[in-house]
């Protein structure tokens, strides 16, 4: 094979020693085509057409050219020719000899020796094969014209006309371009309705691209921006959540190796059950909205909301007093039971008809989506209720003396006229640490001085029956308005102030420099820590206990300690006058 070529290639040359000099024609030219392909791997073929136009008969032709990477690091190389349309009659230059190859740089040709000359026109007389050398990159390779050495003699591009004459054609040459076609999405879902409690979607996506198909391409979906999750695959999911009531737009992207894009937009509108609120209950007794209820001055009355949410959520329920047109001082509305209390005093205003509008609500967000987060009803209400503070004394010297005292912290006061809501008594049990503070005395506060109190004694040491458990050190502070002396003196407690002032010796031990020493409220039983009111009808009990931080005590187990009286302090007793 390699004795044919040569005998070719000798009767070519042949051909062009007979001419003297060689002639260029505008009309005569090699033109490499070019071809926009997809990305592909190593080894991935591609195929170029070779077109000639002659203005000539041609008895010879020799095509010399080389492959270059143009940009991007695109590589090919050129591994074979078919002749084909113009030269598809073997007759025509009917001895041919194959590609040969030089490193990039290809040459092949045709003869004609008993057959007939390539007419004169233009068309496609060849396709070349080529090969990627480079592995899935995007970007340019050229075929051009070249000069190459083959078999020691330097060749390009060349003619000879049926005449003998050798012609050098204008070589143009062509491209192989690897450019990258963006996905498409195929399916994209329609918007969806679900509730926030138990909601779900799921639905997969899917996309094309025209490069898959050439081997090098792949498509991945991610979320840009909404709520939900999706995988690589285009599967998308999502759960309700509290946090995406009402509408929400999402973004989905499906992006190809090479940064082409589609994207993929719809709403996943997150919906809230409203909460039903149908009524109350006082004590045992049902109240359905609209219903009239009847109550009496001087009763502390208390309802409590009959509402359901059928999702539970998506906050805790909160309530709002959204009217009120009744006369006096408005009920009392505990915003996240919804408990209401009313006191009515023995007062005018009081008196006829009150209607209580209240709403309850979950939280939900509201927005063109999502329409509903509340309902009302009516009802009527009122809390009462004191607190007692220790006070938190900064800077105590140790070695020295130091005085705390004890408030009474009310929002009652001055707001009522019935004396039944005035304080007429104290029972409060402290306990601290003995071996850092230690008890001197205890005196009457300047509210006890204010308004006359008679009777005010106190009690430290042991007290109790705890065992080990008790505080090392405790002291009682025992306090009253009146006492069976004869003629009333005390006046009605009418503000917040110091119920009593204790001192202290503070250690001089170094090892409690910089520390805090409590001192707290402590119970044996539910006498304990108690406010009595004027008329000693009614008694206060210690309920919510918080740290001088303000953060609550700790439940324990035990019948005794820090935390507040037990619950079985809590039922009402309600003495009658004789």
């Amino acid at each position: 094979m390699k004795h044919n070529k040569l005998l070719t290639l000798s009767l070519l040359a042949s051909f062009l020693i007979l001419i003297s000099a060689s002639f260029s024609y505008a009309a005569n030219s090699v033109t490499y085509g070019s071809a926009d392909v997809c990305p592909m791997p190593a080894g991935a073929k591609v195929y170029i057409p070779v077109t000639v136009a002659n203005d000539a008969a041609l008895a010879a032709l020799d095509i010399v050219g080389k492959t270059v990477t143009l940009t991007n690091g695109v590589t090919v190389k050129v591994n074979a020719v078919v002749f084909d349309n113009l030269m598809s009659d073997v007759n025509v230059l009917d001895t041919r000899y194959p590609i040969d190859l030089v490193g990039d740089n290809f040459r092949f040709g045709a003869v004609k020796v008993a057959g007939v000359d390539l007419a004169v026109g233009s068309g496609r007389i060849a396709t070349l094969e080529c090969e990627f050398v480079s592995d899935c990159l995007l970007g340019s390779a050229g075929i051009e014209a070249a000069t190459a050495d083959f078999c020691g003699t330097d060749v390009s591009t060349a003619f000879v006309s049926a005449a003998a004459v050798a012609i050098t054609p204008t070589v143009n040459g062509g491209a192989i371009n690897v450019v990258n076609h963006a996905p498409s999405i195929t399916f994209c879902p329609d918007d969806f309705e679900i509730y926030w409690n138990g909601g779900s979607v799921s639905v997969t996506l899917t996309a094309d691209d025209p490069d898959l198909a050439c081997g090098c391409d792949a498509l991945t979906f991610s979320l840009v921006s909404g709520i939900g999750q999706i995988t690589a695959a285009g599967k998308y999911t999502y759960a309700g959540d509290r946090d995406d009531i009402g509408c929400n737009t999402v973004v989905v992207q499906v992006a190809d190796e090479y940064g082409g894009t589609a994207t993929c937009e719809f709403n996943v509108d997150v919906l809230n059950y409203a909460p039903i609120f149908t009524g109350f209950t006082a004590g045992t007794e049902t109240i359905a909205c609209g219903d009239t209820v009847f109550t009496s001055w001087d009763l502390d009355f208390h309802v409590f909301p009959i509402v359901t949410d059928p999702d539970m959520g998506p906050q805790a329920l909160t309530y709002t007093l959204l009217e009120w047109t009744g006369g006096g001082d408005a009920p009392i509305l505990d915003p996240n039971t919804g408990e209401l209390s009313w006191d009515p005093a023995f007062d005018s205003d009081y008196w006829g008809n009150h209607t209580v509008t209240v709403i309850v609500n979950d939280g939900a967000p509201l927005d063109e989506c999502n329409r509903w987060n509340a309902d009302t009803c009516s009802f009527v209400l009122h809390v009462v209720g004191f607190a007692v503070s220790v006070e938190k004394v900064h800077d105590a010297i140790q070695g020295h003396q130091t005085e705390v005292s004890v408030y009474l912290d009310s929002a009652m006061m001055g707001m009522w006229t019935y004396t039944e809501d005035f304080i007429g008594g104290f029972d409060i049990l402290l306990a601290y640490d003995a071996s850092a503070l230690t008890f001197i005395t205890a005196e009457p506060g300047a509210l006890l001085e204010e308004f006359n109190w008679e009777y005010f004694t106190y009690r430290y040491g042991p007290n109790g029956n705890c065992g080990d458990a008790c505080p090392s050190g405790m002291v009682r502070l025992v306090g009253m308005a009146e006492i069976n002396n004869g003629v009333q003196s005390s006046d009605l407690i009418t503000h917040p102030g110091e119920l009593a002032k204790l001192t202290f010796l503070v250690t001089n031990d170094r090892t409690f420099e910089c520390q805090y020493a409590p001192i707290n409220f402590y119970w044996f039983d539910c006498g304990d820590n108690a406010l009595s009111d004027v008329t000693g009808r009614f008694l206060y009990v210690g309920d919510s206990v918080l740290f001088f931080e303000g953060t609550p005590y700790p439940e324990d187990s035990w019948p005794y300690g820090f935390d507040g009286a037990e619950p079985n302090c809590w039922d009402t007793l309600l003495i009658e006058a004789q």
